[in-house]
């Protein structure tokens, strides 16, 4: 299964990849950390902008791309959790789960302006560098709902717990007629999927 975690900066995609990630065995590709590994420091270290080009940002897709095929191959759940903010960033994962022969789900979070404003004010050692100026930017460009792919529409005011059920109740929606199972780290059950 591979769950593409996506939205703009601030609206809680991190939040809840990494609630699914604890909830759920899975490896988790967060964006924001592969760039600061690529970039040779901590995930918490601020990059300058020489770090986010068009090319630079191709390398580190290419990246989770690469490793989410090979996870995808091991059987393994993958999570991407990333901004996705456009087709073009999208179209290689519903390629690699089309050739693995996964079931794709994208979690699209969404949330108001004032919230993300807030949020990105308070936001310390955080490994995005993201402020209310690349929101503005990114949203002014961005291609959402991403009707280009099966998804979920998340509101990322919503409390995590809620999020969390919502997302396996679809999870298990979705893959029911596969004869796979998920582990469910924090209910210590299996669900058929």
């Amino acid at each position: 299964m591979l769950l593409l975690v996506m939205g703009l900066p601030g609206v809680g995609k991190s939040t809840l990849a990494r609630a699914i990630h604890r909830a759920v065995q899975s490896v988790r590709l967060e964006s924001d950390r592969v760039r600061k590994w690529m970039a040779g420091v901590s995930p918490t270290t601020p990059l300058p902008l020489s770090y986010y080009t068009p090319d630079f940002s191709a390398r580190v897709f290419r990246w989770i791309e690469h490793q989410t095929e090979r996870l995808l191959q091991e059987e393994h759940v993958v999570l991407v959790d990333a901004t996705l903010t456009k087709r073009i960033y999208r179209r290689p994962f519903v390629e690699i789960a089309r050739k693995a022969g996964v079931p794709l789900l994208g979690l699209y979070c969404e949330a108001p302006d004032d919230v993300v404003r807030a949020r990105l004010a308070r936001r310390r050692g955080d490994p995005s560098d993201a402020d209310m100026e690349v929101y503005v930017r990114m949203k002014a460009t961005a291609e959402f709902p991403p009707e280009d792919l099966p998804y979920l529409h998340l509101r990322g005011t919503d409390p995590v717990a809620h999020l969390l059920e919502r997302v396996l109740e679809e999870v298990g929606q979705r893959l029911m007629n596969t004869g796979k199972t998920l582990t469910i780290r924090a209910r210590n059950l299996m669900l058929p999927l």
